[in-house]
């Protein structure tokens, strides 16, 4: 049923916003061409092109990754997306074996966003990879603190919503 609403739709927010449903629903392909369908009627659209970059590198293809993430990039963001296109492109030129380059994108994503588990988590795992074990514990550990902080949060929020009903 969706692939017939897309493929019937030529309109910018509904492409933008398949392009997300199937990259959930964890079909790469098709988010990927919701993404480019949606950038041919607004080629300008830093949301789509970041949807683009994380679909690419969710499907392996790191090249293609790199290349929609610095088209986000050049468009101007909001502070927290910039600090994910930071960390796609970090990502992915770390697989791509850009280690160093990963490593500059990987620290530009947390000056961006300190508090996100996944860039130091990634972090870590690039350094240990590198033989900088120092470096790799002290992002294992800022990632395992904003893991425990997000359980925490998670654990109190259940706990307000299981008082509501009383």
């Amino acid at each position: 049923m969706h692939l017939i609403l897309y493929r019937n739709n030529r309109n910018y927010l509904a492409n933008r916003s398949y392009g997300y449903l199937f990259r959930q629903l964890k079909n790469f392909r098709q988010a990927i061409t919701c993404y480019k369908d949606a950038l041919e009627l607004r080629p300008q659209s830093p949301d789509c092109w970041l949807g683009l970059a994380t679909s690419y590198r969710k499907n392996s293809q790191y090249d293609e990754a790199i290349d929609a993430a610095e088209k986000a990039l050049k468009y101007s963001f909001p502070h927290t997306k910039l600090a994910w296109t930071f960390y796609e492109l970090g990502f992915c030129n770390w697989k791509m074996f850009n280690v160093d380059q990963g490593e500059e994108y990987l620290l530009e994503a947390i000056k961006h966003n300190p508090g996100e588990y996944w860039f130091h988590k990634n972090l870590s795992e690039l350094y240990y990879e590198k033989g900088d074990k120092s470096l790799g514990e002290i992002h294992f550990n800022i990632s395992e603190s904003l893991s425990m902080d997000n359980m925490r949060k998670k654990d109190m929020n259940a706990m307000f919503d299981a008082s509501d009903g009383v």
